[in-house]
């Protein structure tokens, strides 16, 4: 799963991902992110951008990382500008 509110960035990754095979899931805000990776079948993996509508990808990672559904998904996060105060964040989640 793709989660990004950035349309052109996903279409691209989407087609570079379904060019090599995978089923792609794209969700564009952080309500929509938490919903597709809760509903079965849940994502193999999920890159998942900090600064979405809806919710930020702190909170989209926290929420899976306390559903036993969805706290074993490996999540890739993605940003154009991330600090190191955010991968202390995110390392903590």
């Amino acid at each position: 799963m793709i989660a990004d509110d950035d349309k052109v960035l996903t279409r691209l990754t989407t087609a570079g991902l379904k060019a090599r095979g995978w089923q792609v899931e794209v969700a564009h805000d952080a309500m929509q992110a938490v919903m597709f990776a809760m509903k079965p079948p849940h994502p193999d993996v999920i890159a998942l951008d900090i600064g979405m509508p809806g919710g930020t990808g702190y909170e989209v990672l926290k929420k899976l990382r306390q559903s036993a559904r969805t706290e074993q998904i490996p999540v890739v996060v993605v940003s154009g500008s991330i600090t190191e105060a955010d991968e202390a964040l995110v390392a903590e989640l």
